[in-house]
């Protein structure tokens, strides 16, 4: 086997190893169907909640249609969410275009601290396919 081979195997290891680690830091019951966003949505438009909605897509994925009011972080950059939200009890709703990239951020944002945060299952794709609305509106922090 060539060495380039080799190494190849070796990181997609160390790559599965870092995502069950990430996985393994969020908790079973903060990855919730796309529903409870919707309706942690409809209590933030009503002033009934402060929850965030952050969206983690790219610049381009969030420009073609995200969920009204919600921030725009790229997936990598979760390191900025420690200058940005310095509550590490606010209540968080993460999510990208499925829920691979949220798997990661929203691991991450566990091993900093933060206590609240979710994910929501099936991501935009989810959002979409239930007919909830995209807007093509920045919300600046």
């Amino acid at each position: 086997m060539s060495p380039m081979l080799s190494q190849a195997v070796d990181l997609k290891v160390g790559e599965k190893a870092v995502v069950d680690e990430l996985k393994a830091a969020i908790p079973a019951d903060r990855i919730v169907p796309i529903e409870k966003l919707y309706a942690i949505w409809e209590d933030v438009k009503a002033g009934k909640s402060k929850a965030m909605i952050i969206d983690i897509r790219t610049e381009a994925e969030f420009n073609a249609g995200h969920i009204l009011n919600s921030s725009n972080v790229d997936s990598g950059h979760a390191c900025g969410m420690v200058e940005k939200v310095t509550d590490p009890n606010q209540e968080i709703w993460i999510f990208c275009r499925t829920q691979h990239r949220a798997k990661y951020f929203t691991g991450l944002l566990y091993k900093y601290g933060y206590t609240n945060v979710f994910i929501a299952d099936g991501g935009i794709k989810a959002w979409a396919e239930k007919g909830y609305p995209l807007y093509k509106t920045y919300r600046i922090w």
